[in-house]
């Protein structure tokens, strides 16, 4: 790929990353808040949560095997916005729990498809020398875009139009336009099978890296233990506190502002590697 081209590409991937924080800040803050709008009980939040995290990262697995099996990236990432823009539409004429549910872990799935070939298409386009810096850009690409979509839907919801209705047909047209622009923009990169990096466990060594178990199962237990707040969460804004749309917006906003300024000041005073250990 000739120099001019590899530019395009990467303000495509720019791009792309940006839609997608859009999608994903417009839609993620708000969609156990229309469960609870539907009528979902404590337990069935729960079980919006748990599925829908676990098929996202389960099939980040599947996806990223198949895609390094048969070289196939963009293909992935342009049938998984498209999905993903056909079932975030669909959400809006749901009316039961149970079908809204089912919807949630469909998109998911559907969006699993380009997390890991985003990065593997990626990697293959950026030289390891601007690698850095491009994810450096990608990082607050993808803050700006979610802050700013979070901020959308609140403001519409303040103003007196449908919070829910405004935030997934933002996040179902930026998906979409963001596949757009892959498909004209990108091409599948020619990887020689004798280059391509064999996918297996054994290769990774992960039995001998005793450190790495440890950080695997501490963060597990992590997220096992967090997990059993995040329904209680959303509970407690929407029946007990009674937040409306555009105050829900603006506590995301500055909850994840807090944890990004936090994260800055931790990794300046201490190397990136002891921040992860006391994160």
């Amino acid at each position: 790929m000739n120099q001019g081209k590899n530019h395009w590409v990467e303000k495509a991937l720019y791009s792309k990353a940006l839609l997608e924080s859009i999608h994903y800040g417009a839609s993620s803050p708000f969609i156990p808040i229309y469960g609870i709008e539907l009528g979902a009980s404590s337990i069935e939040v729960g079980i919006l949560y748990a599925l829908s995290n676990l098929s996202l990262n389960f099939f980040q697995l599947l996806w990223g095997y198949v895609s390094d099996k048969i070289k196939r990236f963009i293909f992935f990432i342009i049938l998984g916005g498209i999905l993903s823009t056909i079932i975030m539409i669909s959400l809006l004429f749901v009316k039961c729990v149970i079908g809204f549910i089912v919807l949630v872990i469909l998109h998911s799935i559907a969006g699993s498809m380009s997390i890991p070939t985003f990065i593997a298409y990626s990697s293959q386009i950026i030289s390891e020398d601007r690698w850095r810096r491009f994810s450096e850009n990608i990082n607050s690409l993808n803050y700006l875009g979610w802050v700013a979509a979070t901020l959308t839907v609140g403001l519409s919801s303040f103003f007196g139009l449908n919070g829910f209705t405004v935030g997934f047909l933002i996040a179902a047209s930026s998906t979409i336009i963001g596949s757009i622009i892959v498909l004209i923009f990108c091409e599948e990169p020619n990887i020689d099978s004798k280059e391509a990096y064999p996918v297996s466990l054994k290769n990774l060594k992960i039995r001998r890296h005793d450190r790495f178990l440890n950080f695997l199962v501490l963060s597990t237990a992590f997220g096992f233990f967090l997990s059993m707040a995040w329904p209680l969460f959303t509970i407690t804004l929407t029946k007990v506190s009674m937040l409306n749309l555009f105050e829900i917006s603006i506590l995301d906003i500055v909850f994840g502002l807090s944890g990004a300024v936090g994260l800055a000041l931790l990794r300046d005073h201490f190397s990136p590697v002891k921040t992860s250990v006391i994160l």
